[in-house]
C-alpha cells in the first residue's frame, strides 16, 4: 500500500495496491459547509488550535524573508503566510493550502460513517471509501500535529496518517458498535509512530537545509519508485530542480532506508516483502511500532479505563495491578472489610473488564499482554 503526498493545490491522495485497495482522490473544494463535529475526545473544531500554530514560522529558520503573519481570528478562514518579494517555503505554503481547503470537508455522522464502512466491505463500493476517507481526513491532520514537535515537516505525517486512516477502512468491523472515527485514531498513530521510529536517525542529521532537501528528494524518490520508474540521481535532480552533484551528496543518506515495497522482510523465511506485510489482513500497528510506543497508546487508555472503575476497584487496580510492588491480598482484604479470595475475583474481574474495554478502545486487532 502506498500513499501519495499531498500536491501543492493541497489535493489529498491515498491508494492501495493490493486486491482489496482503496484508491480515493478527494477533491475538497468540492465539498459544502462543515457540521459541528462530536466524536468523543475530537473537538467541535479540529482547527481551532491548528489555525493559529501552522502560521508561526521558526524563529531560527534559515529562511530569512519570511515574516510571521498574525495569528488569525477564531472566524477567519487560515490565511497564507505573509512573505517579502513573493517567496516562501514551499512546505508552508502546501501545509497552509491543504488545512484551507480542508476546512470545507463536510463531516459525516456517526451513523453515517458506519454504514459507509460497511458498503465498502460488503461491496468493495470505493465511492463509499472515498466519503469514509474525506470525512476523517481533519482528525489525521489533529493527530499529525501532535507530533510536530518529533517531526518537522507536518505534511509528511499526514500522508502516513492517511495510509493508517485506509487501513483503519480497511479492517474496521461496525458490528462491534465502536465509532469509527474513535477505531481510525489508533491506526492513524501507529502509523505515523512507526515512520517517526523509522526514520529517528535522521531527524538530527545534517543542517536544516539539508533536511528540507533530502525529504524533497526522499519524497520524489518514492514517487518515482510507485510508478516503476528507476530513481537515477539525474531524473531525481531534473524533478525536484537541483543538481545531479546535489542528489548524490545526499545518496547515501537516502540509501539508509530501502523504499521499495519489494524489499524482503529481514529474517522472515517465508520470503516475504515489505509490501506483503504491509497488505497482510492480519498485521497490526504493534507489528511496525516499537514496544516502547504501543506502551504510550496503552498507558493513556489504562487512564481512561481507571476513570471507570469505583472506589475499591481503583484501589486494587493502583495498588496490585499497576504497582512495582503490589500489596497483599490480605491487606486489600482488611482495608475494605472482604476476604483474600474476594479480592482475588475483584482482580480477575476488572482484568477481564480492561481486556474488553482495550478491544471496544481499539480494536480486537490490538495483543495486550496479560496483567501479572
Amino acid at each position: 500500500m502506498a500513499v501519495r503526498d499531498q500536491d501543492k493545490h493541497g489535493t489529498a491522495t491515498a491508494a492501495a495496491t493490493d486486491d482489496d485497495a482503496i484508491e480515493v482522490e478527494v477533491e475538497v473544494e468540492e465539498r459544502a459547509s462543515v457540521p459541528d463535529l462530536d466524536l468523543d475526545d475530537l473537538d467541535d473544531d479540529p482547527f481551532a488550535e491548528i489555525d493559529a500554530e501552522v502560521e508561526e514560522v521558526d524563529d531560527d529558520s534559515d529562511d530569512d524573508d519570511v515574516v510571521k503573519p498574525a495569528a488569525p481570528r477564531a472566524s477567519q478562514r487560515t490565511r497564507l503566510p505573509t512573505v517579502r518579494e513573493n517567496r516562501v517555503p514551499e512546505s508552508i505554503t502546501a501545509l497552509n493550502v491543504y488545512l484551507a481547503r480542508l476546512k470545507d470537508v463536510e463531516i459525516l455522522p456517526i451513523e453515517e460513517q458506519a454504514e459507509l464502512a460497511v458498503r465498502y466491505q460488503e461491496s468493495g463500493d470505493k465511492q463509499a471509501a472515498a466519503m469514509l476517507v474525506a470525512s476523517n481526513l481533519r482528525l489525521v491532520v489533529k493527530i499529525a500535529f501532535q507530533f510536530r514537535r518529533q517531526w518537522a515537516d507536518v505534511m509528511d505525517l499526514i500522508a502516513e496518517g492517511n495510509l493508517g486512516l485506509a487501513e483503519a477502512i480497511r479492517k474496521f468491523d461496525a458490528d462491534r458498535g465502536i465509532p469509527f472515527p474513535s477505531y481510525a485514531r489508533f491506526w492513524i498513530r501507529a502509523r505515523i509512530l512507526a515512520f517517526i521510529q523509522e526514520n529517528k536517525h535522521l531527524i538530527h542529521a545534517g543542517s536544516r537545509a539539508a533536511r528540507k532537501l533530502f525529504w524533497r528528494l526522499e519524497r520524489e524518490r518514492r514517487s518515482l519508485i510507485a510508478d516503476g520508474i528507476e530513481p537515477e540521481a539525474k531524473r531525481i535532480a531534473e524533478r525536484v530542480g537541483v543538481t545531479e552533484a546535489d542528489v548524490r551528496e545526499l545518496a547515501p543518506i537516502l540509501d539508509q532506508r530501502p523504499v521499495s515495497l519489494d524489499v524482503p522482510v529481514h529474517g522472515d523465511e517465508d520470503g516475504r516483502t515489505r509490501g506483503d506485510v504491509m497488505a497482510d489482513e492480519t498485521a497490526s500497528p504493534e507489528d511496525d511500532v516499537s514496544g516502547g510506543e504501543i506502551q504510550d497508546i496503552l498507558q493513556q487508555a489504562f487512564g481512561e479505563f481507571r476513570e471507570t472503575l469505583d472506589e475499591r476497584d481503583r484501589a486494587i487496580w493502583d495498588q496490585r495491578l499497576q504497582s512495582e510492588d503490589p500489596v497483599r491480598l490480605e491487606d486489600l482484604g482488611d482495608q475494605f472489610g472482604v476476604s483474600k479470595e474476594r479480592v482475588r475475583q475483584l482482580e480477575v474481574r476488572i482484568k477481564r473488564r480492561l481486556k474488553d474495554f482495550l478491544q471496544r478502545r481499539l480494536g480486537s486487532d490490538v495483543i495486550v499482554e496479560a496483567l501479572r
